[in-house]
C-alpha cells in the first residue's frame, strides 16, 4: 500500500511539473526547459509543505529554510514574507 501512495505522489508531482511548465514556457526566456526548471522547484516546495513533520519548536527554522529554498527558485521572492513583526 505504501508503494501505491508513493507512486501516486510521484505521478502527481510529474503531472504538476509538466502542467506548470507548459503554462510558464510562454514567459520564460529559456523556453520550455527553463519553465520546467521553475515548475520543478514549485513542485518540490509543494511536496515539502505537504509532508511537513517539523516539531512545533522548530517552525522558525523551517520557515527560514523554506524562504532560502524559495529564493533559489523565485527571482523576486519576498524574504520577509514569514515575519509577523
Amino acid at each position: 500500500m505504501r508503494f501505491f501512495w508513493g507512486g501516486l505522489v510521484a505521478l502527481l508531482f510529474v503531472f504538476e511539473s509538466i502542467a506548470n511548465s507548459a503554462f510558464l514556457a510562454k514567459g520564460n526566456e529559456l523556453g520550455l526547459v527553463g519553465a520546467y526548471t521553475v515548475a520543478f522547484g514549485v513542485s518540490i516546495a509543494n511536496l515539502v509543505r505537504a509532508f511537513d513533520v517539523t516539531a512545533p519548536d522548530q517552525k522558525e527554522l523551517y520557515k527560514e529554510r523554506m524562504l532560502l529554498l524559495e529564493s533559489r527558485f523565485y527571482k523576486y521572492a519576498d524574504k520577509n514574507l514569514g515575519d509577523e513583526t
